[in-house]
């Protein structure tokens, strides 16, 4: 079933994306003048803020685009932009083009002039997402009025697995620790929550704390804006845990095999997408690697009990390492020693930043109270990290010794 899905799904990329090659290849050149609406949540940084628009008329036909920080954007803008399209080029160790082409984006444009307003003709999916975003921005503004850098950073990462922009020592740190996954939109994140939620309700019976696991992931993923590698991630989890609540009998293999084949479906080229791969390997990591080793330790004579979310965040971490290192041609050696260190503290901060966010229009002096405990914690992350990070030796880099 699996082999018949994938050659079906592959059949119908490559038709989507030349048509889409053929309706932006006439545009191709310098100079170029083109109206698109923002279809994702643009990226800031210190000079510009980056996202993808795409053509209404050709569907599937998206293009990569920068643009300065003199207006701001959101998703549902209609933007006329002028300026150069171009094909991706692809670097030395890495095929940008491909990347990109994964996600139904096959030009990119820098942009000298533009203009952006906001428009009501657009398609009911982008309009919720659009409200979702707004609802997010506001909660993001509210962290960064109460929580300093780069602690307001940290804790939007670790919360809403937003990109943000670090000090290149701290965010060279970061990597070098192996903690990447804390601050970015992945299947940790939605680990994290699984983990918090089975700890808090471990009092209900297995089916009862399921159910609470479900709704407590799909909050998160409204509240961190339906980014798609988090819905990814928290779609993946809810379809293996729905057979485990309707009491189906079947192989966790054999659900992620499914799973598998219904992704397949709904986008051809998602198997080939970095973030997909790190949340099924997370997925896998957490629902049959931690058990496994949860049994190794008692057998060992360890007591698992106390280890809370450390299991489950190790097993993500082992079953995506292969990938990490295939991809990013580093292995941070410290990884395991630092995670240890830290997840509690981001699993706390995690609890503790959903609840000063609901308690600030409440109660405004617990709400700034709960973010004052939170900026201890991350202070703390943000010295173990660049304490860590700061070896040299902690890191096996593949394209270094290559």
């Amino acid at each position: 079933l699996l082999l018949i899905v994938v050659g079906v799904v592959v059949l119908r990329s490559d038709t989507r994306g030349e048509e889409a090659e053929k309706y932006l290849a006439r545009f191709t050149k310098k100079g170029v003048e083109m109206s698109m609406v923002v279809v994702d949540e643009p990226v800031e940084y210190p000079e510009y803020y980056q996202t993808t628009g795409a053509a209404l008329e050709a569907v599937g036909a998206k293009v990569l685009f920068r643009v300065p920080k003199h207006q701001v954007l959101r998703i549902g803008q209609m933007c006329r932009l002028s300026g150069d399209l171009i094909v991706p080029e692809s670097f030395e160790e890495f095929n940008y083009r491909e990347y990109l082409a994964r996600q139904d984006v096959y030009r990119v444009m820098y942009v000298d002039e533009f203009e952006c307003e906001e428009t009501m003709k657009l398609p009911l999916s982008l309009k919720v997402r659009r409200e979702i975003a707004a609802m997010k921005l506001g909660l993001i503004g509210k962290i960064e009025q109460h929580v300093p850098e780069p602690q307001a950073s940290l804790l939007v990462g670790i919360l809403f697995g937003q990109k943000r922009i670090f000090a290149e020592d701290f965010d060279s740190a970061i990597k070098n620790a192996g903690v990447s996954h804390v601050v970015a939109a992945s299947g940790y994140n939605i680990s994290f929550v699984v983990a918090s939620s089975s700890s808090l309700f471990s009092f209900l019976s297995r089916r009862p704390r399921m159910v609470v696991e479900l709704l407590a992931v799909w909050l998160y993923c409204i509240m961190s804006g339906l980014s798609p590698s988090i819905m990814r991630a928290g779609l993946m989890y809810s379809l293996a845990a729905l057979f485990v609540l309707l009491g189906r009998h079947i192989p966790v293999l054999h659900v992620l095999l499914l799973t598998l084949a219904i992704f397949l479906l709904v986008d051809p080229r998602i198997v080939q997408d970095i973030g997909f791969q790190l949340s099924f390997a997370s997925t896998v990591g957490l629902l049959y690697l931690s058990p496994q080793l949860g049994k190794g330790l008692v057998r060992l004579g360890f007591l698992v009990s106390g280890v809370g979310v450390f299991l489950p965040t190790l097993a993500c971490t082992l079953a995506t390492l292969p990938i990490s290192a295939s991809v990013f041609k580093k292995v941070p050696l410290l990884s395991v020693l630092v995670n240890t260190i830290v997840l509690p503290f981001v699993d706390s901060t995690l609890l503790l930043g959903v609840v000063a966010l609901i308690a600030l229009p409440l109660v405004p002096l617990l709400g700034k109270g709960i973010f004052m405990l939170i900026w201890v914690q991350l202070r703390f992350f943000e010295m173990v990290v660049r304490y860590f990070g700061s070896f040299e030796w902690g890191v096996i880099d593949f394209a270094a010794s290559h």
